[in-house]
């Protein structure tokens, strides 16, 4: 009704099984990366590359309708089987995979931005991009070979890439003119917790920051479980890390994070580094302990750059305040959510909002002679 002449639509697996998609004529259908997908698909393997392939099963017009497939995934070539009666575009996120119509020569990530080559059967061209990590080259590949597939103009795709700007909550980098990125994403799992991290790590950063929290009320007897190996994740896979609250909604936000450092928890305090000086449990929230052995909890905090705060307004600044030249400052969990469940109490709260506000006011802070890197 308002005019538009093109729509988007993310399909799963789950959604084929149960019909969802039935009935609708797609003029170009598209595999991308499905590792995630894959792992919290509810059947059998098998089952799962069905589903995928079937949404190809529809592609029969070879007038008006495109198959595009990412050759880096095992459902390719079955996908490929059932889409034949169409053309097809193919991509890959490998550098010079020359078996892809679409593929990256080069990439060169940045705290800011990702600049990537691309080799199509249009020629070649360079785009840079404000999304920031190793994950975004699968969808920039994917959109192109799409553009091409829709016999779009190579230099037309190229500046609406660069047009594009980030989604809100997904590697949402927040500027504010420092010397260090910051990240808010909604990583929230194990799985998406590392992928966030190690495209954190492409940037070639100092750094890496990590601030987690986990909601309450999920997942319920697997709840504990889940939240240990995610902070096991943050643990092995950050040079520093917050641990605080996502939305507690009706548990102890204090039993959260219990459930957080439980996956690292041990191994802090057995280490050589720690386990002479240790003479209590630091890993706590401040609240948690004693006044008399709060200095002390911090030291100890700062000595093994784990820190343990349960109000998440505090800990995105204390975050910030940390980073130095260089380093990725990654807050994940909530993303885009801009409100907190305590009980049954809704309160506005957004990661994006706090973390500029954070980063407008440290310089001066810091200019006032507050060392807050510790």
């Amino acid at each position: 009704d308002n005019g538009a002449q093109a729509a988007v639509m993310e399909v799963s697996a789950e959604q084929v099984r149960r019909k969802a998609t039935r009935g609708m004529n797609f003029d170009i259908v598209a595999l991308t990366s499905m590792g995630g997908a894959r792992k919290n698909y509810d059947g059998l393997d098998s089952e799962y590359s069905m589903h995928v392939a079937e949404v190809f099963k529809s592609l029969s017009d070879a007038e008006t309708q495109r198959a595009v497939l990412n050759v880096d995934e095992q459902d390719a070539d079955l996908c490929r089987e059932y889409a034949q009666d169409v053309p097809i575009v193919t991509y890959s996120t490998i550098i010079d995979n020359q078996g892809a119509d679409v593929y990256p020569a080069r990439v060169d990530f940045s705290l800011f931005e990702t600049a990537i080559s691309l080799s199509t059967p249009a020629g070649n061209v360079e785009v840079v991009v404000g999304l920031v990590g190793e994950h975004m080259v699968g969808p920039i590949c994917c959109a192109v070979a799409v553009g091409l597939a829709a016999e779009i103009p190579l230099d037309v795709i190229a500046a609406g890439l660069e047009a594009m700007e980030v989604v809100p909550g997904r590697m949402e980098l927040i500027d504010e003119g420092q010397d260090f990125s910051v990240l808010i994403d909604s990583a929230d799992t194990p799985e998406a917790v590392e992928q966030a991290i190690l495209s954190a790590r492409a940037t070639n950063c100092n750094r890496v920051i990590t601030l987690i929290g986990c909601e309450g009320d999920d997942d319920g007897e697997n709840a504990a479980e889940t939240r240990a190996v995610i902070g096991r994740v943050a643990h092995n896979m950050s040079d520093v890390v917050f641990i605080t609250n996502g939305s507690p909604k009706n548990e102890n936000p204090y039993k959260i994070l219990e459930d957080i450092c439980s996956g690292f928890r041990d191994e802090i305090y057995e280490s050589d580094k720690i386990r002479e000086e240790a003479l209590f449990p630091f890993l706590k929230d401040m609240y948690e302990v004693h006044e008399n052995a709060q200095y002390e909890c911090m030291r100890l905090q700062n000595l093994v750059r784990r820190y343990i705060m349960v109000d998440r307004y505090h800990a995105i600044r204390a975050a910030i305040g940390l980073a130095e030249e260089g380093d990725v400052v990654l807050i994940l969990g909530r993303g885009a959510k801009d409100y907190f469940v305590v009980g049954r109490e809704k309160h506005w709260f957004e990661d994006a909002l706090e973390a500029r506000d954070a980063l407008q006011k440290i310089g001066a802070i810091q200019s006032s002679g507050v060392d807050t890197h510790n």
